[in-house]
């Protein structure tokens, strides 16, 4: 009997660790979202510094424009303020995003389509964001172009 009892209780334990931690998860989850769109909104004006303040200092980052991968806020900051306030974005769609958990880290993963006038830019986008200090930071971005099309080698 003793032993049935404890099976059951620990069940009930363990059943709800897992419901707190997706409830938890689920939270995390909007703020998250709710940060990267926000940041978005930014960025569709020309105005890059929500993205950077979003960053850790020890960011990395990919994207088809970048010759090796950037180390640091410093760099970073560097590439982004190059080029802000030289593009407009009309609106934007994150399509199916999707944000998996492992402790305090969480991969935000989404196809990003920017639309300027009539035409549209289409990208995958993955960020790594980390809770440091009750804060969630960007720890890593890689975005690259949606089926780019690619050069064909030639038959020399």
């Amino acid at each position: 009997m003793y032993l049935t009892v404890t099976a059951v209780l620990l069940c009930v334990s363990m059943a709800s660790v897992a419901v707190a931690e997706t409830k938890s998860n689920s939270d995390a989850a909007k703020e998250i979202l709710a940060l990267e769109k926000a940041a978005m909104e930014r960025w569709c004006k020309g105005d890059v510094e929500e993205y950077l303040d979003n960053s850790s200092d020890q960011v990395t980052y990919f994207d088809p424009g970048t010759a090796k991968r950037l180390d640091g806020l410093p760099e970073l900051s560097k590439l982004y303020r190059s080029f802000a306030g030289q593009f407009h974005f009309d609106r934007f769609e994150f399509v199916d995003p999707k944000i998996q958990f492992s402790g305090n880290v969480a991969v935000l993963t989404y196809n990003l389509i920017a639309y300027v006038d009539s035409k549209e830019e289409r990208w995958n986008a993955t960020m790594v964001y980390q809770k440091v200090r009750k804060k969630w930071k960007i720890i890593h971005t890689h975005m690259s172009p949606t089926q780019p099309k690619l050069v064909e080698k030639s038959k020399n």
